[in-house]
């Protein structure tokens, strides 16, 4: 057995000198065998180049999918902007035509601050002394009748609402003409008192001005009956206003001087 393996390795080595010398004589072999290593070596190396540009590609992507939501962003911040600028617009050309229609000099101007949900109910607007407004000068909104200046100085104003428990406006019921006294509210409601009990209100009837204060002049809009009832003295009835004008909404308003054109 040990003599069979003597004999084997000098066989093997025979044979591997063969090759070699087969290569070594042969030049076709060896372009060849050199074509094969190189293409051999060639594919861990394009596989891993192939990964590598994959990781490039993939970080590019990456890169330019943040840049388009970033633009994306701004984008929607400017069309919102835009949006409300066109509101904006909207609201003061219908500002300025329900302005034309009033019999009084008007100021446009816009609420900058508000505190509606305290027990106060005031605005303050970015007009004041220095464009005309006075103490007592009244506003209106698109919609109806929103409050009177309390406080002015130089450039802003400060708005006292029809809802603040202090404010009394003398109103009237258009479909009766009955009138009475509108109050404001802590809730931010507002009550028409001192109506007759024998008048023909109900609920949906329009209330306005009545002109019996200083404050407002007669005929502007304020709001609709919602409720009716008598009170606890049964010598009047009471009525629940819905006021045309939501404070909560309201951005603009005109500031009235009252005085004749």
């Amino acid at each position: 057995m040990q003599f069979y393996r003597i004999r084997k390795f000098p066989t093997k080595l025979t044979i591997v000198f063969i090759i070699c010398l087969v290569f070594f004589l042969n030049p076709d072999l060896r372009l060849w065998l050199k074509k094969f290593t190189f293409h051999v070596a060639y594919i861990p190396a394009r596989a891993f180049q192939n990964i590598k540009n994959s990781f490039a590609k993939t970080e590019r992507l990456n890169e330019e999918n943040l840049d388009l939501k970033r633009r994306v962003g701004e984008l929607s911040v400017e069309l919102s902007r835009m949006k409300q600028k066109k509101e904006q617009i909207e609201r003061l050309e219908e500002l300025l035509g329900f302005k034309l229609s009033l019999r009084y000099e008007a100021k446009a101007s816009r609420v900058i601050a508000r505190d509606i949900a305290g027990f106060r109910k005031f605005f303050v607007i970015d007009k004041g002394s220095r464009d005309g407004i006075n103490e007592n000068t009244p506003c209106v909104s698109l919609e109806g009748i929103v409050g009177n200046v309390v406080a002015v100085s130089p450039n802003t104003s400060k708005v006292m609402l029809i809802t603040d428990p202090a404010s009394r406006i003398g109103v009237t019921v258009t479909s009766s003409c009955e009138t009475g006294l509108m109050l404001g509210s802590v809730e931010g409601q507002c009550r028409v008192i001192y109506l007759g009990l024998d008048g023909d209100i109900k609920e949906g009837d329009e209330v306005v001005t009545s002109g019996t204060s200083s404050l407002f002049p007669e005929g502007l809009p304020v709001g609709t009956i919602k409720h009716v009832g008598i009170e606890r003295t049964k010598l009047y009835r009471y009525a629940e206003i819905i006021p045309y004008a939501e404070m909560s909404k309201i951005r603009e308003v005109l500031a009235m001087n009252t005085g004749e054109r």
